[in-house]
C-alpha cells in the first residue's frame, strides 16, 4: 500500500500513482485488478503513457494546492497541533480547530 506522507501520489478509481520523496521511486497499481496493491506496476513499460498522464493530473494538483513536496517533517511542525489535531492544510492555512 503507498505509505501517506512519504510520498506524493493520485488516486483515480482505478489507478494509484505515487512518487517516493526521497530516492523519486514511482509506484504504479491497478486499484480494481490489485486492491491490496501488492504489484507494483511502474517499471512495466506497457503503463508508460499511464504513468505520464497520471503524473500530469499528480503536479496539477499539486500546483493548483501549493504543494510543494516537503519532508514530511515540514506537514507535522506547520500543520498539526501538538495533540495531533489538524490545524492548516493545503487550501486551509489557518484552519480553526475546537
Amino acid at each position: 500500500m503507498v505509505p501517506y506522507g512519504l510520498t506524493s501520489h493520485i488516486r483515480t478509481k482505478q489507478h494509484t500513482f505515487a512518487v517516493y520523496r526521497v530516492d523519486g521511486k514511482e509506484l504504479l497499481f491497478d486499484n480494481l485488478a490489485d486492491p491490496y496493491q501488492q504489484v507494483n506496476l511502474a517499471e512495466d513499460a506497457a503503463f508508460d503513457d499511464l504513468k505520464t498522464e497520471l503524473q500530469s493530473m499528480m503536479e496539477g494538483k499539486m500546483d493548483e494546492l501549493g504543494d510543494t513536496f516537503e519532508a514530511s517533517t515540514y506537514y507535522r511542525e506547520n500543520w498539526v497541533s501538538e495533540d495531533r489535531m489538524i490545524q492548516a492544510t493545503a487550501t486551509q492555512k489557518d484552519l480553526k480547530v475546537g
